[in-house]
């Protein structure tokens, strides 16, 4: 620890975004099978719509999991003020475990 760096040891609590992740991607092919010329002639936009769509019916979901992670934070100060150090394991935890989880399908 100095003036302008410090490392946090944190909890983080969100919805466990494995399980998720696989709803999705059976909803996603679910679709896909019985809409193929549907798909066929989506725009990319109608694309990004559907995706967000069926992804937001998954976290729709009650009861769905949660996940707890103990992480430890680089937070710095540049020109007055504090942020964050984005690495990939404060991220996914901030996401539930989605960077990790796509990366596992993947």
């Amino acid at each position: 620890v100095d003036d302008d760096n410090v490392n946090v040891t944190v909890k983080v609590t969100n919805t466990d975004m494995g399980p998720v992740f696989t709803d999705f991607l059976s909803e996603v092919t679910s679709y896909a099978f019985a809409h193929v010329d549907e798909i066929s002639n989506m725009s990319d936009e109608e694309m990004m719509d559907l995706t967000v769509e069926l992804l937001t019916k998954c976290l729709d979901k009650e009861d769905l999991a949660t996940k707890t992670e103990e992480i430890v934070m680089h937070v710095y100060r540049e020109d007055g003020v504090w942020d964050i150090d984005p690495a990939q394991d404060v991220i996914d935890a901030i996401l539930g475990g989605f960077v990790e989880a796509s990366q596992n399908m993947g």
